[in-house]
């Protein structure tokens, strides 16, 4: 799926052929890619690495032994890489997605930076600049939420600055969360490792200005990597338009009640906090548009429809989405459409069940025809949810 600019790709192994194998054949499926585009592997921007590890110890010496092999295709700069602990469908090793610099441009350029140890890519343009980072997590063996959350956040705020930005100009954001619906007893009460996660990303969010909104964003599970943060920045100038946008069928998630969160909060936080992000953002770049739509589940005003099956809540999911996108709904914040509705251009469904996968890939290829999609398997942020659906829509 290709913007003016920027192309979204997805690799999955050609056939169940072992570790090792099923990696190579991944990279050599992008060798063919860029040979093709008359491209390099400096033109890509980020790159996120799904790997099907059962734990901790299998997930640290996959990713030691990936990260090596990576270096001989890109040298000792990498792109922002994440390496996440959701199995792809059908039991394969590795899906990996990737954003692809189209073409060399007189007025934009793409720059890799690393910053103590931590690799990043900025997209710059004659009058602005996209920051994209990721495989923010921290490098100890503890996998505490509340530290990992921390560390994550800390690396996050260090590129920002580097950057001359700060967390008000995160556009889209994507959270891993080990063991995300998981709770911890201790004196204080029950804590939820979302509930943690959040307040953490709260006590870090109030120290920017969100004039254009909180970012798109996903807060998914993975059964290991502790905590693993993602995101693009751009900085709102003349040249640039962030517009939030709201789901007229859903409360708004940074409005959400103490009803619908779990647990008691942490320490630093009197009262716990509620997720900040909104259900979409709205990007105009150099007159190139798009929508990134923030991860989506079966959830009607702040409460889950969790008394339905996994099919029923993909379809009410896939409503949740058509309304966000809807021309009414855009219309509402000046953005206007041609007479065809629009629909996601590249989607990211997780669903909890491998059994369900089937059923959920049906009713998404009826919905959204030939929209390309990868399918992982993974904890959603609610014990009652089975599917969440991400995408991006682009004009």
């Amino acid at each position: 799926m290709a913007f003016s600019n920027k192309r979204y790709i997805l690799i999955k192994p050609e056939k169940h052929s072992g570790i090792n194998t099923e990696f190579e054949s991944c990279f050599s499926q992008l060798s063919n890619i860029l040979s093709i585009s008359n491209l390099s592997f400096n033109s890509v921007v980020k790159q996120t690495i799904f790997m099907n590890t059962k734990n901790n110890e299998e997930y640290k010496k996959r990713k030691n032994f990936l990260k090596s092999i990576l270096t001989e295709y890109y040298g000792d700069l990498l792109p922002p890489t994440s390496f996440i602990g959701q199995p792809p469908e059908d039991q394969q090793e590795y899906a990996i997605e990737l954003i692809l610099l189209n073409e060399k441009q007189n007025d934009i350029n793409l720059e890799r930076k690393s910053i103590n140890g931590i690799f990043y890519s900025v997209i710059n343009y004659k009058n602005t600049k996209e920051v994209y980072a990721g495989g923010l997590t921290a490098e100890f063996d503890s996998y505490s939420t509340l530290l990992s959350s921390r560390n994550a956040f800390d690396l996050m705020e260090q590129i920002l600055t580097a950057e001359n930005l700060t967390f008000g100009d995160v556009v889209r954001q994507w959270n891993y969360i080990e063991g995300i619906i998981d709770q911890q007893f201790n004196k204080e009460g029950i804590q939820q490792n979302y509930q943690i996660f959040n307040d953490v990303r709260s006590i870090y969010y109030s120290k920017a200005n969100f004039d254009n909104g909180y970012p798109a964003a996903t807060g998914i599970g993975m059964n290991a990597g502790g905590i693993i943060l993602e995101f693009i920045a751009a900085k709102n100038t003349q040249k640039v338009d962030i517009v939030p946008i709201k789901n007229p069928g859903q409360v708004d998630a940074f409005r959400y009640s103490g009803e619908v969160l779990v647990g008691k909060p942490i320490d630093e936080i009197s009262k716990k906090t509620s997720p900040k992000f909104e259900r979409a953002k709205y990007t105009k770049i150099n007159n190139i548009g798009q929508i990134y739509i923030s991860g989506t589940a079966a959830i009607r005003g702040q409460k889950s429809v969790s008394d339905q099956n996994v099919k029923e809540q993909t379809i009410i999911t896939i409503e949740n989405i058509n309304e966000l996108i809807s021309k009414a709904n855009l219309s509402n914040y000046g953005i206007e459409l041609n007479s065809h509705p629009l629909k996601p251009s590249y989607l990211r469904v997780y669903v909890r069940e491998e059994k369900d996968v089937a059923d959920v890939k049906e009713i998404c290829n009826k919905s959204y025809p030939n929209v390309p999609a990868i399918y992982l398997l993974s904890d959603i942020c609610r014990d009652d949810l089975l599917v969440e659906l991400e995408g991006i829509a682009n004009f």
